[in-house]
């Protein structure tokens, strides 16, 4: 016969594991042959520095391409509340959310007169070695999905 206060704690403490939130600190760059960028060039280089101290998030990107060399720095908090940050001279309006261990970055921002939607999600490798990021991008003239994939340094 089962212990059903054992059996019930033993299942609580496994609920908590589960519902636990990965943490994406560290420095991530990119694995060219693990992404998909479909139809837009590539970055040649892209290195990630993630800060994460729930609710804190810090993301520092340095990125080369065709255009030259972009370094960006985002802030955001994992609660919930509306974030906002400045790339390239317009605001970016964003809000977090945990699905289960996957993090969504929903965010707003105007680009030439056109409002564009772009959703980020973010997932760890059961190993923590994989950073791994599914991107939808809307706008009313059409959308796009890439996918970049971090290996940790």
């Amino acid at each position: 016969m089962v212990n059903t206060g054992k059996f019930l704690a033993v299942l609580a403490l496994s609920a908590g594991m589960a519902l636990a939130s990965p943490n994406f600190s560290g420095k991530w760059k990119m694995n060219p042959s693990a992404s998909k960028f479909g139809a837009m060039p590539p970055p040649t280089s892209m290195v990630r520095n993630i800060t994460h101290a729930d609710p804190k998030l810090e993301i520092r990107t340095v990125q080369a391409g065709e255009k030259g060399e972009v370094k960006t720095e985002l802030k955001f908090t994992t609660d919930g509340k509306v974030c906002v940050n400045t790339l390239s001279g317009s605001d970016v309006v964003s809000k977090l959310s945990w699905e289960g261990s996957v993090l969504v970055i929903d965010s707003k921002r105007t680009v030439q007169g056109t409002e564009v939607s772009i959703v980020d999600r973010y997932s760890l490798s059961g190993d923590g070695r994989t950073l791994t990021i599914a991107e939808s991008i809307k706008s009313p003239t059409g959308g796009t999905d890439i996918t970049i994939s971090f290996d940790k340094q």
